[in-house]
Parts: structure tokens; C-alpha cells; sequence
């Protein structure tokens, strides 16, 4: 089984496509509904799809990646990356979630800190996955940097704990497909 990369997302999703269409519809719509997932989503549909619509919580801007914490740390990780995932290909990053500060930010990051102390791991990301994430946010090969090829429903929710109204504004802004914001 090959490493998770941008050819293992996108030839996995073309399967998926193939066999709605077969077995359902040939009218498809996307819903990528986490920030990761999102993010998947858009890299997928900004390529060569038949997708006819697309709806989604997490997004990308093309060399932005302050949703993800410290930008500056991770451009300077992201070249060697491709070193570490050679050497120790089982290599896990732990991550913290950002700080939230929105209705009930109490109870949310309490409910973070209890996850995290019963399962230490359930944070940690696969070098593959990392890897893979920053390759969309910062390869000159990526698709993010153009624009979606069908319709899209951006979901931006009052208080996020990834991504700022900024981040979704500037994302929203820049499509040049028929588009909606759900506030």
C-alpha cells in the first residue's frame, strides 16, 4: 500500500466519482465537511472534475498557512519534510489544537484537554498526512492555487477555531465561480 499523497487523494476520489456515477447519478456534488476535509475537497475540485458542486467548512488559500498555527515553523519544516518521511516513514507529529475562543470556548477546549488525556495519540498525524496537507498549502505543483471549477458554498462559522473570517473572506473573495457564504 503506497504512503497517503495528492496522487493516492485524487485517484481515490476519481474512484468514488466513478462508482456514484455508475451506480446512482451522474450528477455529483462534493460536501468536504472538517477543516481537513475541506481542504481535501477544494484541492480536488480545483483540478479536472465532474463534480457539479462543492460545499465546505475547511479551506485553503495557496501559501497561507496560518490556519495551521505557526507559519513561519512550518515553512521551514515543510522542505525537509520529504527527508524525515524517507527515514522514518511511521513518524508521527503531535499537534495541539488552536486555542478557541467562541461561545462556549470553555467547555470546547476543556473538552479538547480531556481527549488529549485520554488518548495522548488521537492528535498525532502520519509524516504522510502532514506532508501531503502542506504539499496542497505550498507545492508550486498544487491545485489550490487555482480556482474552484464548479459552484461553491463556503461555510463560515462565527467562531472557528482554524479558520479567522479573514482566512474564509479572502478565500470567498477570490472565487470566480457562482458562490454563497453561510454565515
Amino acid at each position: 500500500m503506497s504512503a497517503f499523497s495528492t496522487d493516492t487523494l485524487k485517484n481515490d476520489l476519481d474512484a468514488c466519482v466513478a462508482y456514484i456515477k455508475e451506480n446512482y447519478n451522474h450528477v455529483v456534488h462534493m460536501f468536504g465537511g472538517t477543516g481537513t476535509g475541506g481542504v481535501l475537497g477544494q484541492y480536488y475540485i480545483t483540478g479536472e472534475t465532474e463534480i457539479k458542486s462543492f460545499a465546505q467548512y475547511g479551506l485553503a488559500n495557496y501559501e497561507d498557512v496560518s490556519a495551521l498555527g505557526n507559519p513561519i515553523m512550518i515553512k521551514l519544516i515543510y522542505p525537509i519534510l520529504p527527508l524525515f518521511q524517507k527515514l522514518a516513514p511511521n513518524m508521527k507529529i503531535k499537534f495541539k489544537p488552536n486555542n478557541f475562543n467562541g461561545k462556549h470556548a470553555d467547555k470546547e477546549n476543556e473538552w479538547y484537554t480531556e481527549l488529549i488525556r485520554s488518548n495522548p495519540k488521537v492528535l498525532d498525524m502520519s509524516i504522510a498526512i502532514l506532508k501531503t496537507l502542506l504539499d496542497i498549502l505550498l507545492s508550486k505543483r498544487s491545485n489550490i492555487k487555482d480556482r474552484p471549477n464548479c459552484p461553491v458554498l463556503v461555510f463560515a462559522p462565527k467562531h472557528d477555531r482554524y479558520f479567522s473570517m479573514a482566512y474564509i473572506q479572502k478565500y470567498y473573495n477570490w472565487i470566480d465561480k457562482p458562490k454563497k457564504c453561510m454565515k
